[in-house]
């Protein structure tokens, strides 16, 4: 029984059956012990008796451990392996008019997998064929991956005249800083170079606190005003915080934070 339901839970990645053979495996140890005891005590040696109780003791713990490690990361959710996101990204780099690919997010549950990621794309494709674009990126992941995807647009206004030249800027300033791995999502908000601002999310290489992430943001901002006098910046470091230039209280009294 026990090597039955191990071969069947392993043909349907079924945790269950791999623990109900556990459970099976520990009977047939359990029970070989108390026969032992058994045996023993009707020859006098009562002390046996003790000694296996233990072991049969031991046996139970070991078996509870093994299936609460098992089962613990189903229900809890298991971290995807680096090659799972990279494939993602590169499944999705395979269409046509993806600009760029970011905040993949990989949820499996036992044997759920939901996927969720963002595609840069550029705001000059009608809402149709934008629609129809992520459909079609989120059932080549769920074909190749597996699971239920969502593949969100973010359209890109690549037509600003200073585009480029701040987008070249904003890479310079971030491969300086190694608490920064990347940006994403730049968007340009007005006309001339003084008067428009500079919307982008930051991906740090490791978390930070409030105070943390507030000091990267102020320091980007700092060095991107340097380079572009008069343009205001508004930067979101993912997942939730984002930060303004706008004059506020900082954190200690002197900046702020939206």
């Amino acid at each position: 029984m026990a090597r039955f339901s191990y071969q069947l839970g392993d043909i349907i990645d079924s945790q269950t059956l791999k623990a109900d053979a556990l459970h099976h495996r520990t009977d047939v140890f359990a029970t070989g012990l108390v026969v032992v005891a058994l045996i023993a005590s009707n020859f006098g040696f009562r002390r046996v008796d003790g000694i296996m109780g233990a072991l049969v003791s031991l046996i139970i713990f070991y078996s509870a451990y093994a299936i609460a490690r098992e089962a613990v990361n189903p229900l809890l959710g298991e971290a995807p392996s680096d090659e799972t996101i990279m494939e993602i990204d590169r499944l999705a780099k395979t269409f046509d008019g993806i600009l760029g690919v970011h905040d993949i997010i990989y949820h499996k549950y036992g044997r759920t997998i939901v996927i969720s990621l963002h595609l840069e794309v550029s705001d000059k494709g009608s809402a149709f064929d934008l629609h129809a674009l992520s459909e079609t990126v989120e059932e080549a992941i769920g074909q190749e991956i597996g699971g239920m995807v969502i593949a969100h647009i973010d359209p890109i206004n690549m037509d600003h005249p200073q585009y480029h030249a701040i987008e070249r800027e904003i890479k310079e300033i971030i491969s300086k800083d190694r608490r920064i791995s990347s940006f994403h999502d730049l968007r340009i908000i007005g006309g001339a170079l003084d008067k428009c601002s500079a919307v982008f999310d930051i991906v740090l290489e490791k978390d930070a606190d409030e105070q943390d992430r507030y000091d990267i943001v102020r320091s980007v901002r700092e060095r991107v005003a340097k380079e572009f006098p008069g343009m205001k910046t508004a930067i979101r470091v993912d997942p939730s915080f984002v930060y303004s230039v706008k004059d506020q209280k900082a954190l200690s009294g002197k900046g702020g934070r939206t």
